[in-house]
């Protein structure tokens, strides 16, 4: 299945990422209830869970994932409370990215066609919230592009 997911074809989750998903979610319960003064012990979680993760960047809990391995996040990025990665593709955040509250990304969506739904098919497409994009709100799947020379963010 993680060939299909990767090239963004219908897959199915056949319990492959039950042991990640078990292990982020621990972690990601961990994380949500340190106390705002334990950030070495937030920085060790962070890089236990995450693909990679750079330096000087801050995340507001709680923070909901399902496998955390399929995220990097770029140096200088703060995060505010309440982000939620539907993370079963790959998800980057650039450096000097700011991420306001009650944030969800999401690389996987489901077939719009009724008869594929009760099966559980999804398909995956990577996001990538480019370097030094602020101000970002919203529900996202895909790329996210900013360009200094406009007003707005764009949607590729």
């Amino acid at each position: 299945m993680a060939e299909r997911r990767e090239k963004g074809l219908l897959w199915i989750d056949t319990g492959e990422n039950l042991n990640q998903q078990v292990y982020a979610r621990g972690l990601c319960q961990e994380f949500n209830q340190t106390r705002p003064e334990e950030t070495e012990k937030r920085k060790e979680i962070w890089k236990k869970l995450f693909a990679s993760c750079g330096e000087d960047i801050w995340i507001e809990p709680p923070l909901t994932l399902a496998m955390g391995n399929t995220v990097s996040i770029g140096d200088g990025t703060y995060i505010n409370s309440n982000l939620t990665l539907v993370d079963d593709y790959k998800i980057t955040i650039g450096k000097n990215v700011l991420i306001a509250p009650n944030v969800t990304i999401s690389g996987t969506n489901h077939p719009m066609h009724y008869k594929a739904r009760p099966r559980g098919e999804m398909y995956c497409k990577e996001v990538i919230i480019e370097t030094n994009l602020n101000r970002f709100r919203r529900s996202v799947k895909g790329v996210w592009q900013h360009d200094k020379s406009r007003r707005n963010h764009e949607f590729r």
